[in-house]
């Protein structure tokens, strides 16, 4: 098998399972450093138009709740309560994709400050403000941030990987791990796993593809 491996995370900033699977996630970054990694934006739901209405409000709420439960993650459920609130994901990966533009390295990094500020702190993904705030804390150019958010070619690499991750790999939920050696692509998760059961999963494709 070729030495070439790289594990890719399919997700979103604004997708509660891959909130919840921060941690893990983090740690199987840690623990396979020598691979390469690499974060695509799935695209949730990014061209929402319509406000969030009661029902759906209260449905995130437990679902939100449940996941909390479950993973151990914060929840600030502030935010949905915000009036005429439009779930719209477009603005945080497109946030994303600009601090990948500017400094890959600290792409995952900012990837994550983003889910912490929406879901830990309330920040409202739709303003400006929340991410220039991140940016300052990570030595990122507000200047140079906003110019690239604002770029054409920007939205249009944010929607490429939405596309990406629907047409090229099949993926239809978040969060969404694979190990790519050559030409294969093997599941590491799909949906939250523990970070257990994740490095179990890839020692069982190195064991069994490993030649």
């Amino acid at each position: 098998m070729t030495d070439n491996k790289t594990i890719r995370y399919f997700a979103d900033p604004m997708c509660s399972w891959c909130w919840g699977a921060a941690a893990s996630v983090t740690r199987l970054k840690e623990q396979y450093h020598e691979f390469d990694f690499e974060l695509v934006m799935g695209g949730l739901r990014p061209y929402e138009t319509r406000p969030l209405d009661a029902t759906n409000r209260d449905k995130l709420i437990q679902h939100w709740r449940q996941i909390g439960e479950a993973t151990g993650q914060p929840f600030d459920e502030t935010i949905l309560h915000t009036p005429g609130f439009v779930y719209n994901t477009e603005a945080a990966a497109r946030a994303v994709v600009t601090v990948k533009k500017i400094n890959p390295a600290m792409t995952f990094v900012f990837f994550k400050a983003v889910q912490k500020a929406f879901y830990e702190e309330g920040k409202h993904p739709q303003q400006l403000s929340t991410y220039l705030g991140l940016c300052q804390n990570m030595g990122i150019s507000a200047e140079e941030f906003v110019r690239v958010f604002e770029l054409q070619t920007t939205k249009d690499a944010t929607s490429e990987e939405f596309m990406r991750s629907k047409t090229f790999y099949g993926i239809t939920g978040f969060p969404t791990l694979l190990l790519q050696f050559g030409d294969k692509a093997k599941p590491i998760a799909r949906g939250y796993l523990p970070y257990e059961q994740m490095e179990q999963n890839i020692e069982q494709i190195l064991m069994k593809y490993a030649k």
